[in-house]
């Protein structure tokens, strides 16, 4: 898909490499920070995983006003948007943008707010949201067990009412884990995090 676009990309695959509580923002941190030491790339795109585009038309670039939300149309929701403000899945910032919002946050362990907070931080630093109209701009997720590493986030609804009050001081600028290991495969550059 990327190829045929003729675009200039690398993937990079962002694991945790510990027994830990998963963190995703956490991780998409480390992505940034990492991918940013392999060039200056215009366009960052934040992708879980187990989404799937359903059409290789989907442009994956980024618009220098507006942050990108991609997957708002998911086969997994009837293809309507989850919420109003729903953010996650796929987002596409520029390097600017990233760091204006100060990446994820890094409190969110377990399932659940890191992809709420995000919403915040974007609506906070007055950031608008676009999400493409095209009626092809359709995900769907592949099929998984629930995660037992994974647990709710019992502490979602405590971080979510000081959100807007963390964003300078709980992100990329305060980012820190024990370890990080690359390991550059031929089609992508894994990034092992150890929490």
């Amino acid at each position: 898909m990327l190829q045929r676009q003729q675009l200039c990309y690398v993937i990079f695959v962002v694991t945790q490499d510990d027994r830990e509580i998963f963190n995703k923002g956490k991780l998409m941190n480390a992505g940034f920070i990492e991918a940013k030491k392999y060039g200056e790339f215009d366009c960052f795109i934040f992708h879980d995983v187990d989404l799937i585009a359903m059409n290789d038309k989907i442009s994956y670039t980024c618009k220098d006003e507006q942050v990108v939300h991609y997957s708002f149309a998911m086969k997994q929701f009837d293809f309507k948007p989850m919420y109003l403000g729903y953010v996650g899945g796929a987002l596409g910032f520029t390097k600017q943008q990233f760091e204006t919002v100060n990446g994820f946050s890094n409190q969110y362990v377990g399932h659940g707010g890191e992809d709420d907070d995000m919403q915040r931080r974007i609506r906070v630093r007055q950031i608008k949201v676009w999400e493409p109209k095209e009626s092809f701009v359709k995900y769907t997720n592949l099929p998984h067990g629930r995660d037992i590493g994974n647990p709710k986030n019992k502490m979602m609804t405590k971080l979510m009412e000081k959100a807007a009050t963390r964003i300078d001081t709980d992100g990329l600028k305060s980012f820190s884990v024990k370890k990080v290991t690359i390991a550059k495969h031929k089609t992508y550059v894994e990034i092992l995090v150890t929490l």
